[in-house]
């Protein structure tokens, strides 16, 4: 345990970034078109940090339930069943972890009380799904738990809860194989019905019930301070129509979501926009000229850019332990790491941190690594 309190103290220290909130331009939606959407109802929808599988809730000749579609040579595949978690039981509100190899769901099926948080694990072996797996009491009580969300580096586990313990959106950390007793987020969040954040975790969208119109979604950042800002109604969205269940890719750029009225294919359709233009702000890009990393996450190198030459400041990579992998000392305007350390060895998958130095200031990123 203090092995995990000094790791614990390290992520801390190194994981204080000034996030650069991203605002822009967005498209109209765009319909996913099939073999995701079809005459049926298609709802929920939950990415991998790529982007390169869903999994979503609907139904499909007598099947009923939750189904998979990896994006492959430029198109979704023919939606797989995962039939450990077929009706009955009826799951709600699917998750994917980052990997995919994990889907977590809310359902009504046993377990600890009302709605309880399960998961199925995928075996690559027999290409089988496993039994549901209660994810025991730290998550789940006698009152309801549902509409997970695990966060793109898989550290975190979001969720909504109404029990005598909380109400509203809280969080869960991995401590090993297992989940830590929740802690509230806040009250801004109190009446979410779910939750999708970025990979930094400092820009979120939730759904929420509105008088006189059913549903809208509804975005907040956090703010230089840490704190979270009002949310605001995000209306590139709501405009359209009555959106259901966002989900943001992990750079923020794109959000899928689920809608019934809009048109397209059937019942319920799902949809995405795309940011068009980015607009950055934050005034520490002024100050300290250092803009952004792309892509991230990333399968094989990230690169960063510095908008203003000459600085002289230093870029240092760090794994999640805190040990130092690289550094890199210039003054160009770009700088690329290639995912190994100063001996040139390739580095394992996982969370990796950016620290830029320049004079008095430092500023940190999280970095995804999946390989």
């Amino acid at each position: 345990m203090k092995a995990l309190g000094a790791v614990a103290e390290i992520i801390c220290v190194l994981s204080f970034s000034i996030a650069v909130p991203v605002y822009g331009q967005w498209s109209e939606p765009i319909n996913v078109g099939p073999p995701i959407n079809s005459a049926t109802q298609e709802r929920r929808p939950s990415l991998t940090p790529f982007s390169d599988m869903m999994v979503l809730r609907t139904g499909r000749g007598n099947s009923s339930g939750l189904f998979t579609s990896h994006f492959t040579n430029g198109q979704w595949s023919e939606l797989q069943y995962v039939p450990s978690i077929g009706n009955p039981p009826s799951p709600i509100a699917p998750a994917l972890s980052p990997d995919g190899n994990e889907i977590y769901f809310s359902c009504y099926c046993g377990g600890f009380g009302d709605y309880d948080i399960w998961k199925v694990v995928y075996d690559s072996v027999s290409g089988t799904w496993s039994d549901p797996i209660n994810l025991g009491p730290n998550i789940n009580d006698w009152g309801g738990q549902g509409a997970p969300f695990v966060s793109y580096d898989g550290q975190n586990l979001y969720f909504i809860e109404h029990s005598i313990r909380f109400d509203g959106l809280v969080v869960s950390h991995k401590v090993g194989n297992d989940w830590s007793y929740p802690e509230w987020t806040h009250f801004y969040f109190a009446s979410a019905q779910n939750v999708s954040l970025t990979m930094d975790e400092r820009t979120l969208y939730f759904g929420q019930a509105v008088p006189g119109e059913y549903w809208a979604v509804f975005v907040s950042h956090k703010d230089t301070n840490n704190n979270w800002t009002v949310p605001e109604r995000f209306d590139e969205i709501n405009n359209y129509g009555t959106p259901v269940y966002p989900r943001v890719n992990a750079d923020g750029s794109r959000i899928y979501f689920s809608s019934e009225n809009m048109g397209g294919m059937g019942g319920s359709d799902i949809w995405y926009v795309e940011m068009t233009t980015a607009i950055e702000q934050d005034l520490y890009i002024a100050e300290t000229g250092f803009l952004s990393v792309y892509p991230n996450p990333s399968n094989s190198r990230f690169n960063f850019t510095v908008n203003n030459g000459g600085l002289n400041y230093e870029l240092t990579i760090y794994d999640i332990a805190g040990r130092k992998v690289v550094m890199f000392q210039t003054d160009n305007t770009s700088v690329s790491w290639d995912c190994t350390d100063s001996g040139g060895a390739s580095l394992g998958s996982g969370v990796y941190f950016a620290r830029f130095n320049y004079e008095s200031t430092s500023i940190t990123k999280k970095l995804l690594y999946l390989k």
